[in-house]
């Protein structure tokens, strides 16, 4: 796990390179927001300990994919892998529904859609 130090230093080495006064990019804004948002939730303790228990980066984290303990009977959108296509809106519009700010499909409702209708989505 990095410490407060490691986290500051690389904090500080990505605002120089993104930060809009720096870098003369105006469409980095939104970015530095996110860096800003990300350094303050590592920096704070008890913040940074419910991140890492919901990341899976604590001891007592559950990964779900591992887990067999617990039903695999939940759908959830891959943000990163997610292209924007509208297939699974298309065939379950029920359960997905695409986002207007980043162009990615969320899960809206869970078991409103049958487990083939999920599998094909």
């Amino acid at each position: 796990m990095a410490s407060p130090k490691d986290i500051k230093r690389a904090y500080y080495n990505m605002m120089k390179d993104v930060h809009p006064d720096l870098s003369g990019d105006d469409d980095s804004t939104e970015f530095c927001t996110l860096l800003n948002d990300i350094y303050q939730t590592l920096m704070d303790p008890d913040r940074r300990a419910t991140y890492d228990a919901l990341a899976g980066f604590s001891a007592s984290s559950i990964n779900p994919f591992t887990d067999d303990s617990l039903p695999a009977d939940q759908v959830f959108v891959d943000e990163y892998a997610c292209i924007g296509c509208w297939n699974c809106t298309s065939v379950c519009p029920k359960s997905f529904a695409m986002e207007d700010e980043f162009g990615r499909a969320r899960v809206m409702a869970q078991g409103v859609d049958t487990e083939a209708k999920l599998q094909e989505a």
